[in-house]
């Protein structure tokens, strides 16, 4: 769909980052659900989608940022090139990248984005998580956990009570041999056997939980975080990226 553009008027795609005429920002940029942010406005937005906390991350998006232990990226008002930069922690400054490619530069901050998140979430288990409610609320949720548990026991009693006395009269029951089989028969039995272990898990994958992400996806919850709870003290604040 073609849109007007807020700044010359021009009519540009709706899914343009910006005017191909005056450059200005699409402030109406229609997102498909897919797509790697591809500007500084877009990766702050991206941000702010997911609840990323910018500030305890260290990450300085359009700012030129100079104290230690820094990660940022913008665009020099001079040259117009677009940096991405890393403070250590002696204050010293590695450039990642300096040039006309804003795509380019944004993809670096993402992709480096993405690896602190995995980091935290495999280093800390309550990554991303919100703060549990008060001791008051523990105690309770506990109690009630108690209480479910007493009710399936004695829902669970009852039922093998009931099971033995109906296996004694019933004409359909359960014979279980050795191996592991159980026979289930009636009046219209087929004598067939089935294995009591026929409870496939094959579609369990415990490797399920790898850190493929989808990299074109702003709605991928992975990217969720949720909290300020962001340790950033295991960066290594020393190297170059």
């Amino acid at each position: 769909m073609r849109i007007k553009c807020d700044y010359c008027g021009s009519f540009i795609d709706d899914t343009a980052e910006k005017c191909p005429f005056c450059g200005g920002v699409n402030s109406h940029l229609a997102r498909s659900g897919a797509g790697i942010p591809k500007t500084i406005e877009a990766l702050i937005e991206f941000a702010k989608v997911h609840n990323l906390p910018l500030e305890k991350m260290h990450y300085h998006l359009g700012e030129n940022y100079t104290g230690p232990k820094a990660i940022g990226i913008y665009q020099d008002e001079e040259t117009r090139n677009f940096v991405v930069y890393k403070n250590k922690a002696d204050g010293s400054r590695a450039v990642r990248y300096e040039g006309k490619d804003e795509a380019y530069a944004v993809n670096e901050i993402y992709q480096k984005m993405k690896t602190d998140m995995i980091s935290q979430k495999e280093h800390n288990p309550n990554a991303g998580k919100k703060p549990s409610g008060s001791s008051k609320g523990g105690l309770s949720n506990i109690l009630f956990y108690i209480m479910i548990a007493i009710v399936i026991i004695v829902i669970l009693g009852g039922k093998s009570w009931l099971s033995s006395c109906l296996s004694s009269s019933s004409s359909s029951s359960h014979h279980t041999n050795p191996s592991g089989y159980y026979r289930d028969y009636d009046d219209d039995d087929d004598g067939g056997w089935f294995d009591s272990d026929d409870d496939d898990d094959s579609w369990w994958n415990s490797n399920d939980n790898d850190n493929s992400w989808n990299d074109s996806d702003w709605n991928n919850s992975d990217w969720n975080w949720g909290s300020d709870n962001w340790n950033s003290g295991g960066s290594d604040w020393n190297s170059n990226w």
